[in-house]
């Protein structure tokens, strides 16, 4: 489980904001990660890192603007379900294809991995492009919406924790809309990454996971000692081409009773 939240400011006059992005990452306690670093011989390119897959579920660069988030999408596996998804976002991010070139380039790829939903942004043009592929449905869609959330259902049937968190987003960007005010929105972007409502009923999500819907049906996901959200990323980039990159991660060993955040922090001007 994962969930990603977007501000796609560019033509509000009133922000000093282009984009914003907030996210949580959601996994097992014991499966070992890296924080975020520059990646792998590609020192343009920012990413936590999967010790056991290899592979990430988020991965950004200030040089070829371009930011791709993974979000699991489970749905009834295949047998051919045998290629890793932590490539995608890197592939994406590092290379100088479109997303509608990236998707033609690795759709053969796509059909031999579990289900995910594949968000990309593209913040190379005045404006940025969002765009999001679904695998179970081989469907590309471009958002133009100013607000956005996405979780781990298709995006036309969101869960409510993902249309609750995206009206929360949307209050926050809205007040706390200039760069003098950054602290506050910092602090507030990861108070709604750390939202523990449950927000049911919700038929979608109790659907999808008959049998532990009320674990997974807050923004801050905590199955005690087992499961839960590791990871907070913020991304946010001002009109003058100021771009900061916050990630507030669990250390290891967890203890989902007892977290201990530790937090990195990039810079870059674009």
């Amino acid at each position: 489980m994962c969930i990603l939240f977007i501000y796609n400011g560019n033509e509000d006059v009133e922000s000093d904001y282009r984009l914003i992005i907030a996210t949580n990452r959601d996994e097992f306690y014991e499966r070992p990660a890296q924080i975020m670093a520059p990646w792998e011989g590609q020192a343009d390119v920012l990413a936590g890192k999967d010790v056991r897959g290899g592979g990430t579920w988020l991965a950004l660069s200030a040089v070829t603007k371009k930011i791709g988030v993974l979000l699991n999408h489970p749905v009834a596996p295949t047998k051919t379900a045998v290629k890793s998804r932590g490539k995608i976002a890197i592939d994406y991010v590092k290379g100088g294809l479109s997303i509608r070139e990236f998707v033609d380039s690795m759709r053969e790829y796509f059909q031999e991995c579990p289900g995910f939903i594949f968000v990309s942004l593209d913040f190379g043009n005045d404006y940025t492009k969002v765009h999001s592929y679904t695998k179970n449905t081989d469907n590309l869609e471009e958002h133009s919406e100013k607000y956005l959330g996405f979780g781990n259902s298709a995006p036309a049937t969101p869960f409510k924790k993902v249309q609750a968190g995206r009206q929360r987003m949307q209050g926050v960007c809205q007040r706390l809309n200039k760069i003098h005010m950054k602290e506050q929105l910092v602090n507030e972007l990861i108070e709604l990454l750390r939202w523990e409502e449950k927000h049911l009923p919700d038929q979608v999500i109790e659907g999808q996971h008959p049998d532990n819907y009320k674990h997974l049906s807050s923004v801050y996901v905590h199955v005690p000692n087992i499961y839960g959200t590791r990871t907070h990323t913020l991304v946010l980039i001002t009109k003058d081409g100021g771009m900061d990159v916050i990630e507030v991660t669990l250390r290891a060993p967890i203890d989902s009773q007892k977290p201990n955040w530790e937090k990195t922090k990039f810079r870059f001007k674009l």
